[in-house]
């Protein structure tokens, strides 16, 4: 049964009114790792882009298997989203590069290579 979009509101902000802000900051990470998980990310990239435990992403992980298959089917539409606004973020930006070539240190910090860069002009 849906709910009407007011009721359906009304619930949502009667359910988030009973949780504390550390459950409602919990949530909120297990979403994002659901997120990554099913975009594909391996376990590694996930903790170091969300700074969380492996232990989290395992639980997530098991969660997303066992016990919420739909909820597999509710996060892919939620990424085409994610995907949008990132390439409207990104839209005329230069990629900065790695971190450890000259290029990617002139990228990351203009103002200390501003005279190189205004020689090499790229």
């Amino acid at each position: 049964m849906l709910l009407p979009s007011k009721k359906k509101d009304d619930a949502i902000k009667a359910f988030l009114s009973m949780l504390t802000p550390s459950e409602k900051l919990m949530i909120a990470r297990r979403i994002q790792v659901a997120k990554h998980l099913i975009a594909g990310k391996s376990y590694l990239q996930i903790r170091k882009r969300l700074k969380v435990g492996f232990d989290l992403i395992t639980t997530v992980d098991r969660w997303l298997d066992s016990e919420l298959e739909a909820y597999r089917s509710v996060i892919p539409p939620l990424l085409e989203g994610d995907k949008e606004k990132s390439k409207k973020r990104t839209e005329g930006k230069k990629p900065l590069g790695r971190c450890d070539t000259f290029t990617g240190l002139r990228r990351r910090y203009p103002d200390k290579f501003a005279l190189i860069n205004m020689l090499l002009d790229d």
